[in-house]
């Protein structure tokens, strides 16, 4: 109806005044009304959302105070809730979109019926609702089946579920999609569907599917194309290299979809863009460009929190439950079913002494009746589950929570809400099913923990403790969780170690207690929020299984240390070996660390090895000792786990006796990540003797400001910062000037990735303290490790002054 919208809305002025100049008595209001309607409607698709609100309010007060159920009433129902929607009362838009609905639903319009279900599923999508958008959108698609309609369903349907991390219902839905577009004959529609399924093939870690996706999309539309929406296509294939390792690629493909665009003003569909943006650049080294979009992704980040924590509590008042109304209509159906059986049961007591031949029939009758009336209670029940009791998770959901609140009214709630974090990655690596059994047994830990009974699910992985008149129990319960966190949580044998962020919220009204602390909670996450670094090997078994294999390999004590000397490079000796862990696994051979030490962060098992890793360390400094190679051994250390203080005290306790020989290397940016509790905890780390170091130094965002907060006395230079000194004078500048800084601050500075003989005697000109790399000496198991210090140590007696000149002779 609206293909040309500008001239639509020419047409309904140019009506609207035929209609004024026709209308010299009383305005017919029906008539009023649709041309309002018609004018909102063409504003809204111009964008003029602030206009069309209230022409689409002013056709609506046209039918009256209580107008008549009707598809024009309905149709300005939806006009008002599009226009708010666009203008973010979300809530406002939900209600509308619920009474468009209904009427929709009692006249017979299942088309309008279906457009409403997918505008109030897209309403939960902004919210990121996403579960209960998902249920919205494959209602809409069971309501009516329209190609036009289908598509969009689909397609948008796939994403929710891409989001939740259900890539195989996503698959699908995306062929649904796709197919609909080639029936369609649109090109323009199948690359953008194909744009959504390369994002979610790279979630799923399937690189090369997530390339030729793209690759199908620009054969469908062309490599020249101006169209907007195609830059992304080439932010698919920078995550893609980035992810394979191949920087430059990155680069060159980044730079392509930000070309010609000021990155301080864009809008929310480049937020996900501009973090690949700053990973690839911080990569390169380039930190002027990885700063910049680290602002935008921060700015838009930022934006977005904003806008999911407003829709979500303006959503809160306004839910609209499919359950909720099939459990009013199944009561509805049990009064009446009352009413008709105790009906029937007064007719047969009446007829009884009149027609005793009828009794068998109204028995039966009544039979009938009450088998039914028994069937339909029993509908009601299982629907009212379904609306108090999550299907996932089985804890209680906010419908119960309100329930409470009605039986417990008349006080002041406070509302403790507890964010369980990495849910979404547990989601992916685990699946549904098993992440939701994580939830409900860390709901079960939580209500022991804070000994509070009253909990209820009030988001996918927020729980919610809710106290009555009970202002004096808050800093008992929050500061019980404090001390247990992380969670610890068992699940088929395996224990999970689930960081929370808590937010409290205290009201009269225990929506708006609820909403105060979800706000807080979704803050925090916002704050934690980083990339988890991509798993690079492929092996035929799920992370949970693997994980399963560690957990028994470390048991078992089947893990290996290797250690990687560093030179000192003032005196020639080698003092110190960085710990680095191995994993031979007895079916799948060897196991990449930088395959499954990413998975154990993820899933809480990085403590475990850590723990292996620290008192094998110490166990080793001892044999080292007996052969005569008394060597410090560093230890990598998570940043999650600094921000754990049982751990701290645990490692403090297994490092009594070897503070000067056991030392710790952090990233600064995982330091950054847990700062309140990591400072504190690295500061009880240096206090009781124990060395610790800075790695991976040039590879993020660094901060002079934590740098010079941060109790370390070593700083390791990242490779990518010295690959090129012996070649570029502006790479021996940026390595200069780092190591005369971290002398200025009192740390000795060690460069890794040394390859070769020349970069090294940079290095020592340079005045750098120590290096290793590949050219000094791989990764070596501990009796390799004795062979080579024995060598070394020999070459340094024949060389003497010049013991470094054949640094790499000593390496196995």
């Amino acid at each position: 109806m609206m293909s040309d919208t500008e001239a639509t809305l020419q047409a309904v002025e140019t009506a609207q005044a035929l209609y004024t100049s026709a209308s010299s008595t009383r305005a017919n209001n029906e008539l009023q009304a649709e041309i309002w309607w018609l004018e909102s409607e063409a504003l809204t698709r111009l964008g003029r959302a602030e206009d069309a609100h209230p022409v689409s309010l002013r056709a609506l007060s046209a039918l009256g105070e209580a107008p008549e159920n009707s598809k024009l009433l309905a149709d300005i129902y939806t006009s008002i809730a599009r226009s708010s929607r666009v203008l973010g009362e979300h809530g406002e838009a939900l209600a509308y979109f619920q009474e468009a609905y209904q009427i929709y639903r009692d006249i017979g319009e299942t088309r309008s019926e279906s457009i409403a279900l997918q505008s109030m599923a897209s309403i939960y999508s902004a919210a990121e609702q996403y579960d209960r958008a998902i249920d919205y959108f494959e209602r809409a698609l069971e309501r009516y089946r329209d190609p036009n309609l289908d598509l969009a369903a689909f397609n948008n349907l796939a994403n929710a579920l891409t989001k939740l991390g259900r890539f195989e219902e996503a698959e699908a839905a995306f062929e649904d999609a796709l197919s609909i577009a080639v029936e369609m004959d649109s090109a323009t529609l199948r690359a953008r569907i194909l744009n959504n399924i390369a994002n979610m093939r790279i979630r799923a870690g399937e690189l090369d599917a997530a390339d030729a996706a793209i690759n199908s999309a620009f054969d469908l539309v062309g490599r020249d194309t101006d169209v907007e929406w195609a830059r992304f296509f080439y932010g698919v294939y920078a995550e893609t290299a980035f992810r394979r390792g191949d920087t430059d690629l990155a680069i060159d493909q980044i730079a392509r979809v930000f070309e010609g665009l000021d990155i301080a003003s864009t809008s929310q569909n480049y937020l996900e863009v501009h973090g690949v943006a700053a990973d690839i650049y911080a990569g390169a080294g380039l930190w002027r460009n990885a700063l910049a979009h680290h602002r935008a992704f921060k700015r838009l980040g930022d934006e977005r929190a904003r806008f999911v924590s407003s829709a979500n509590s303006a959503l809160m008042n306004a839910q609209f439950d499919f359950t909720e109304q099939s459990l009013q209509i199944e009561r509805l159906r049990n009064d009446t079913i009352e009413q008709q059986y105790a009906l029937e049961s007064a007719r047969a007591s009446q007829r009884l002494m009149i027609v005793l031949g009828g009794l068998a029939l109204l028995v039966l009758t009544a039979i009938i009746l009450f088998l039914n009336f028994r069937a339909t209670r029993a509908r009601a029940r299982h629907l009212a589950g379904q609306l108090y009791e999550d299907n996932a998770t089985g804890l209680p959901t906010r419908a119960a929570m309100h329930t409470f609140a009605t039986q417990n009214s008349d006080c002041d709630y406070t509302v403790i809400a507890v964010k369980l974090n990495k849910h979404t990655e547990h989601v992916e690596l685990l699946g549904s099913q098993l992440a939701a059994q994580l939830v409900r047994q860390a709901a079960k830990r939580i209500s022991q923990i804070s000994s509070v009974r009253s909990i209820f699910l009030l988001e996918q992985s927020v729980i919610g403790l809710v106290l009555t008149n009970a202002a004096d129990r808050i800093a008992a319960v929050t500061s019980a969780l404090q001390k247990n966190s992380p969670i610890d949580v068992t699940v088929h044998e395996l224990t999970y170690h689930l960081p929370i962020d808590l937010g409290i919220g205290c009201a009269r009204d225990i929506d708006e207690a609820t909403a105060a602390s979800l706000q807080i909670v979704s803050r925090a996450s916002l704050a934690m929020h980083g990339i988890e670094a991509p798993e690079t090997d492929s092996l035929p078994i799920n992370s949970a299984q693997l994980m399963s294999r560690l957990v028994e390999a470390v048991n078992s004590d089947a893990l290996e240390l290797h250690y990687q000397p560093k030179l000192n490079l003032r005196s020639g000796e080698c003092d110190t070996v960085e710990a680095l862990c191995r994993w031979k696994d007895r079916d799948y051979g060897f196991v990449s660390p930088a395959h499954f030490i990413p998975v154990a962060e993820r899933l809480g098992q990085i403590r475990l090895v850590t723990e292996w890793t620290i008192r094998r360390a110490c166990e080793d400094v001892d044999a080292l000792a007996r052969s005569g190679d008394a060597v410090a051994i560093a230890v990598n250390l998570s940043g999650s786990l600094l921000a754990d203080n049982t751990f701290v005290r645990s490692i403090l306790e297994m490092l009594a006796g070897y503070e000067s020989w056991v030392s710790f290397e952090i990233t600064e940016t995982a330091v950054i990540e847990h700062k309140d509790r990591a400072f504190a905890n690295l500061d009880r780390l240096s206090l009781a003797g124990i060395k610790l170091s800075i790695d991976d130094y040039g590879t993020g965002l660094s901060s002079l400001t934590y740098l010079k907060q941060l109790p370390v006395q070593e700083l390791k230079l990242d490779r990518s910062l010295v690959d090129g000194i012996a070649r570029s004078q502006r790479d021996r500048l940026l390595v200069r000037s780092t190591i005369d800084l971290a002398h200025n601050l009192g740390l000795t500075l060690v460069a890794e990735g040394i390859e070769d003989m020349e970069s090294l005697s940079v290095l020592q000109l340079m005045g750098c303290d120590a290096a290793q790399g590949y050219g000094i000496a791989k990764p070596l198991p501990i009796a390799d490790l004795k062979q080579y210090l024995r060598r070394h140590r020999q070459e340094l007696l024949d060389n003497g002054a010049n013991g470094l000149k054949n640094f790499g002779n000593s390496g196995l």
